[in-house]
This record gives C-alpha cells, structure tokens and sequence, in this order.
C-alpha cells in the first residue's frame, strides 16, 4: 500500500479497521512516511513519562511504535526484530547507573 500520497486519508482508514493499535497523529505520519519517529513524544502521549530514561520506557515505546508498523506493513517483523536486538544490545553493553 502507498500511504504515501495522501497520508491523512491513509491513517483515516488504519485507524477505522478493527484491532488498529493507538499511537499519535504525529506518530502515524511518521511510521506512513518512512520518517523518524521521536519516542519521547510517543512515550509523553501515550504512555505518560515525560521522557524516556531508561531501558524499560524505551521497550514500552518500541512496543507502541512496533505494532503501528506492522499493523501498516505486515512484512517489516524481521527487520524490526534486528533492529530491537541491536539496541537491546547496545543498552546491555552500557553502564545501567548512566541511564
């Protein structure tokens, strides 16, 4: 699907199919577009933590965030899988006091 070319639309008809996950308008944009998306402002809106500090917030909104991609694009699970153990890795490797 190209949500591409008219993203408002796009998230209007995501958001009206059984099961959608809640996520930000902004967020949605995001994921449709192939942008950045900001988990601090993911885990502000959604989860109430004014910014991500530490390993368990930053799953939390991977959680969010992970489930609007494939519910968007069925096909991206093993991409996202790779990436989370890459960062669950890099947190691994750095010093929990510093977080």
């Amino acid at each position: 699907e190209n949500y591409t070319r008219d993203t408002k639309e796009a998230i209007q008809l995501i958001r009206s199919h059984a099961g959608c996950p809640s996520f930000t308008e902004t967020g949605w944009e995001d994921v449709l577009r192939g942008n950045y998306v900001e988990f601090d402002e993911v885990a502000h809106e959604l989860l109430g933590y004014e910014q991500i500090t530490n390993q368990g917030q930053w799953v939390d909104a991977w959680g969010k965030f992970r489930r609007c991609v494939v519910f968007a694009f069925q096909g991206r699970n093993e991409e996202l899988d790779t990436y989370f153990d890459h960062i669950q890795g890099l947190f691994s490797q750095t010093n929990p006091e510093r977080m």
